[in-house]
């Protein structure tokens, strides 16, 4: 998930992408919806499974994102160990402080209420705690995008102490495109490295590349990557079977293009759309316990639409009011008291 990143006092501030504060809130709402429907689908009567299937990709443009990002505001950081030390200090503090709340409230209920767990779902203490790999997934289903986060935002560590991070990025995609052709990866017994070695690895990447290229790309060509892209986004459509990280590329094309159409437009966000974008890590995290709770609440009524609207809009107002009145305000104490500000992530 992309979030606000954090810059410590004299560091330089990127301006932001109202564009991508659009596509974080899209992504996030297709997520919504597509757990809506499975939601809708398991108390009703009624089965449209595959109606909002199309939503579980906002995964990938997450990932894109999170990669354009965090490369695009750290690449004119100072390096060193104490930089690589307050880069991981920020993103643990960003990624963890709405995390841990909501992780412990589904333990705690997982343990009350063992029939909660979705098909008897096993779970496990320490990646639901540390988001570490583990060979058993994190009670909150949906983290097990964040152990993807981690690893990545581990790896750019890098970045921070050695000239060569390109370099050891282009042997990292050898090895993850080696290890999924040769059939490597399916015989990985260890979470740490199929987590490492999965080919959604490669979205991140993507993503970096983009933010590369933005800046160094005259913001008059835009839309050629975007309609690259979205030449991309069609193909895969339309392929059979294809690997999801076929659309990721094609996204990071995307955001590209619309990065440069906004520079060179000076395009505007409505309020709304920026605190749905501001808001989406919060509703990310909280929607999918609080679904099942909504649909069980309405299973009564066994009205696929209404379960599904309700799945939506209780979602979205849930979590744009706890990033409101929690992440957002508690952030920013903890920012303050290390010394940092939170500003607008692009």
């Amino acid at each position: 998930m992309t979030v606000p990143e954090i810059h410590t006092a004299g560091e330089p501030v990127t301006s932001k992408l109202g564009t991508l504060e659009v596509g974080r809130g899209l992504a996030a709402l297709a997520v919504v919806a597509h757990h809506a429907s499975l939601s809708s689908d398991a108390f009703t009567s009624s089965d449209y499974s595959g109606l909002f299937d199309f939503g579980k990709y906002g995964v990938d443009y997450f990932f894109v994102l999170s990669g354009f990002i965090i490369f695009h505001i750290h690449q004119n950081d100072q390096r060193g160990y104490d930089a690589a030390r307050r880069f991981l200090s920020k993103r643990i503090r960003r990624i963890y402080t709405p995390y841990l709340p909501i992780s412990f409230a589904l333990i705690a209920a997982y343990l009350l209420f063992p029939s909660l767990t979705q098909g008897d779902r096993s779970w496990g203490w320490f990646t639901s705690l540390t988001l570490m790999p583990s060979n058993s997934p994190p009670a909150l289903s949906v983290a097990w995008t964040l152990t993807f986060e981690m690893m990545f935002y581990l790896f750019f560590l890098t970045f921070f102490v050695t000239r060569f991070f390109w370099l050891i990025v282009l042997v990292w995609v050898i090895v993850v495109l080696s290890a999924a052709m040769f059939g490597v990866y399916g015989t990985l017994l260890n979470p740490l490295m199929k987590t490492v070695l999965d080919p959604l690895i490669l979205e991140f990447v993507a993503g970096m590349v983009a933010a590369h290229m933005f800046g160094k790309i005259s913001t008059s060509r835009w839309w050629v990557p975007l309609l690259l892209g979205s030449l991309g986004v069609v193909a895969f459509i339309f392929l059979h079977t294809p690997h999801r990280v076929i659309l990721g590329i094609a996204l990071a094309s995307v955001v590209l293009g619309l990065a440069l159409l906004e520079q060179r437009h000076s395009l505007k966000i409505s309020n709304l759309w920026a605190l749905l974008g501001a808001s989406s890590y919060a509703v990310y995290l909280i929607h999918n316990p609080l679904q099942s709770i909504i649909a069980r609440l309405f299973e009564t009524y066994d009205i696929w639409s209404l379960t599904f609207a309700a799945c939506i809009l209780i979602s979205l107002a849930f979590g744009v009011c706890f990033h409101v009145f929690y992440e957002r305000p508690v952030l920013r104490t903890l920012s303050r008291n290390s010394g940092a500000k939170v500003v607008p992530s692009v």
